[in-house]
């Protein structure tokens, strides 16, 4: 899921680092450019950046792009050799872009960098025909908030660790009333749906990881279950959601309960203060989940290897990785539980604990991404808010998608 993101240019002095948008274009000895798309996360870059400067003595030039210009700013700058030395990066764009990047496996086995103190499905995703390409900046898993005003009000006990999809219907039921809906279950793939598929022990990627596998008869009853709570007025509809959106519901009281990230939890807990809650994305056939992540890459054609990749090896330390822990979950092991402590009255422990059984949200092989998940993202809708058997949509899901993966490899 791309995070939403409030962005603006920034062109600024702080601390005595340079923040400018130049590009290798203006840097001269060990100086280096970083490129990234999230003004919310600019404390804790300049924190990173200043241990790196710290340590090594080596200035860094800044630039923020909006993640919707993120793309084609790269591929420009590029051209223009104007661009970074070193970048965020999401695996998504892992196949487009790797041809840009610089591996790094080689300079990881070089200085010992333990990759093993990182989650391992976002190291996979990193990684493309056998070398890695990224330091794991962050995670995000999925969650089931809830709102405990609304379970009070009926005298419904608040929703358990080990929560499950029969206590989830059960509760539903009873929370609907009048403007208010139980649950909100969003027609989306990474804040419900897919989660949803795999906790009832479906597919949507072969367990090789080599191609699509959403028609599967775990992952079709599960579809079913999931539009039921459509069909029984149990959640707002797909229409009623574009009206107002399944998180604006949630916080402004509308709905008991919704799944989604963990990157809701500031913006949650403002809305909703003490009654707020959280537990374990529901259970059915087993705890089901889906991993994402950002990292930090290195450009394919740095003029200055050493000190690019000094900047990565300072972002894969600790006290790098704590930096972030004010806004999202570290991916570094143990830095995670700082993100926790930041809302000490909601157990945020249950989206760290996701990390260790959740599967990735990326696509097999990471090929032609954006295309893969317009066509998912199109049956879903079709299904939630067309009237779609959940069969048809996934049987076209792995059809189109197999053809979009048969025409890239074609055109290579």
């Amino acid at each position: 899921m791309k995070r939403k993101v409030f962005i603006v240019l920034a062109l600024l002095v702080i601390g005595g680092l340079l923040f400018t948008g130049c590009g290798r274009s203006g840097s001269s000895g060990n100086r280096i450019a970083f490129f990234y798309w999230d003004e919310n996360q600019r404390p804790a870059m300049e924190d990173i950046v200043r241990m790196y400067t710290r340590d090594t003595g080596n200035p860094v030039d800044i630039t923020i792009i909006p993640w919707a210009q993120y793309r084609i700013r790269l591929q420009t700058a590029r051209q223009a050799d104007t661009g970074p030395d070193v970048m965020w990066n999401n695996a998504g764009m892992t196949t487009d872009f790797h041809p840009l990047l610089h591996e790094i496996s080689s300079l990881v086995a070089r200085d010992g960098v333990d990759m093993s103190d990182f989650p391992s499905l976002i190291v996979r995703d990193y990684t493309h025909n056998g070398l890695l390409y990224a330091i794991p900046k962050d995670y995000t898993t999925i969650g089931l908030w809830y709102n405990k005003a609304l379970f009070d009000a009926k005298g419904i006990p608040y929703p358990r660790l080990g929560y499950t999809w029969e206590e989830l219907f059960r509760d539903a039921r009873a929370l609907t009333e009048g403007r208010i809906h139980g649950i909100v279950a969003m027609p989306v793939g990474q804040n419900f749906v897919n989660p949803w598929i795999y906790s009832n022990d479906g597919e949507i990627i072969s367990a090789d990881g080599t191609r699509n596998s959403w028609n599967h008869p775990n992952t079709i009853e599960a579809l079913r279950y999931a539009l039921m709570l459509h069909h029984e007025g149990l959640s707002p509809s797909s229409a009623d959601q574009l009206e107002l959106g399944g998180p604006e519901r949630f916080n402004a009281g509308l709905a008991a309960m919704i799944t989604d990230g963990s990157w809701r939890a500031p913006v949650n807990y403002e809305a909703l203060g003490e009654n707020l809650g959280v537990t374990n994305y529901p259970i059915n056939r087993r705890p089901g989940n889906v991993i994402s992540g950002l990292g930090f890459v290195m450009a394919g054609n740095t003029r200055n290897v050493e000190a690019a990749w000094s900047f990565l090896k300072t972002t894969a330390t600790m006290e790098a990785q704590l930096a972030q822990a004010e806004t999202v979950i570290p991916a570094f092991r143990g830095a995670d539980a700082a993100w926790a402590a930041n809302f000490p009255t909601l157990n945020l422990q249950v989206f760290i604990d996701a990390a260790l059984y959740a599967n990735s949200t990326n696509s097999p092989n990471r090929i032609a991404p954006g295309q893969q998940g317009v066509v998912t993202a199109t049956y879903i809708e079709h299904m939630f808010g067309g009237g779609m058997d959940p069969a048809e949509a996934v049987a076209a899901i792995d059809r189109e998608i197999d053809q979009i993966v048969r025409d890239f490899l074609a055109s290579r």
